[in-house]
């Protein structure tokens, strides 16, 4: 009877230790399964935030082009106003240059009249 106490003792405490063992690895498992979601879910946060620093990155190599752009047309139409002006001044000049030369003519012909 003693042996038999012992041994539902022993029972008894083994199938304890298994309880305890199969609870520790029951948390084990849900804290891998835990740590693997939220390694998923940093990986995803990663993922976006890659993605999102491209557009970004995008987005501003085009507001840089756009600008560029901008720039370009500012300088060229620059240039073009710059050549009305200088053609403006030797047109200007040409007739300037006539309208003295037809001073001269004038002159001229008052001279030869008297």
């Amino acid at each position: 009877e003693v042996k038999e106490r012992v041994d539902a003792c022993g029972r008894a405490r083994a199938s304890e230790r298994e309880g305890e063992r199969e609870s520790e690895r029951k948390c084990e498992r849900e804290s891998e399964q835990n740590s693997e979601r939220e390694s998923e879910r940093e990986c995803e946060r990663e993922a976006w935030e890659t993605k999102e620093r491209g557009w970004e990155k995008a987005w501003r190599e085009r507001e840089r082009e756009m600008q560029d752009q901008r720039d370009r047309e500012r300088e060229e139409s620059a240039r073009e106003r710059e050549l009305e002006r200088v053609n403006d001044r030797e047109k200007e000049r040409g007739w300037e240059e006539e309208w003295e030369k037809e001073r001269e003519k004038m002159k001229a012909r008052e001279k030869e009249r008297q």
